[in-house]
């Protein structure tokens, strides 16, 4: 993975977001009939970072390996977190649609339709690109961690140059622990988001080092390991938890979207 991403292209363009705003203010779309094309370019979007994190031979992977089901877990819940996503944005312009008890006009819906989408679907979006990446990343090295161990029995983490001096990363840079020990279960990258470090394998000739002493709290949906969750972003991620009871039926059928 690189040190830098580039910036990612728009998801829609800015007719195409006045398109959304005003079926939105129309109430052709709801929190109960969601924009299907934002929800498909979001998984399109996400799902690439899963393939650029898991290596250029991702589509090539036999059906049969572990690899592969590694591989189609973390896909899945990316439609998942996508459905989760498209509904939060929806239900959050659904709520600024009146003000002081009023409709407010089309013109100033429109207004904060764009500004809402340049926080779910470029801010947010691209740093939940990165952070894509270095999950699917982490997934597929711990995969290729376990068939190599008996010749590399030995991770180190490694903190990017940046995250050296990150509260969640910097502490365990340099950590050398076993490939099976628990530790990589709640200290693999991403720690964060926008997080990328590495675990590096490491022979037999390393000496382990110590677990680092009161490590701080990471955000609750990066606390286990991808390749423990098999999912990108669990199900303790805000978009999941922040869905009103009410909707949660409605969630439970991936909010009538197709996967």
């Amino acid at each position: 993975m690189p040190d830098k991403l580039e910036k990612q292209d728009p998801l829609l363009s800015d007719e195409e977001i006045i398109a959304i705003a005003i079926a939105l203010y129309q109430g052709v779309y709801t929190p109960k009939n969601l924009p299907l094309s934002i929800y498909e370019l979001t998984i399109k979007r996400l799902q690439q970072a899963v393939f650029d994190g898991f290596g250029n031979n991702a589509i090539k992977l036999p059906a049969t390996s572990e690899e592969y089901k590694m591989l189609s877990d973390l896909l899945d819940s990316i439609k998942i977190f996508s459905g989760a996503k498209t509904f939060c944005f929806t239900l959050t312009m659904e709520g600024l649609l009146v003000e002081n008890g009023n409709i407010i006009s089309q013109e100033l819906f429109i207004t904060k339709t764009k500004e809402a989408f340049k926080i779910f679907y470029e801010n947010w979006l691209n740093a939940e690109y990165e952070t894509a990446i270095t999950q699917a990343e982490s997934a597929a090295d711990q995969v290729k961690f376990l068939k190599q161990k008996h010749i590399f029995p030995l991770l180190e983490y490694v903190a990017v140059e940046d995250e050296k001096l990150c509260g969640l990363c910097g502490p365990l840079d340099g950590m050398i622990r076993r490939v099976d020990d628990p530790i990589w279960i709640t200290c693999s990258p991403a720690r964060h988001i926008r997080c990328r470090c590495k675990r590096v394998q490491r022979g037999y000739w390393v000496n382990e080092t110590i677990i680092p002493a009161n490590l701080p709290e990471v955000s609750p949906f990066l606390k286990s390991a991808s390749w423990k969750t098999r999912q990108v972003f669990p199900k303790n991620h805000p978009y999941f938890t922040d869905i009103p009871e009410k909707y949660l039926p409605f969630a439970k059928r991936n909010f009538n979207l197709p996967l």
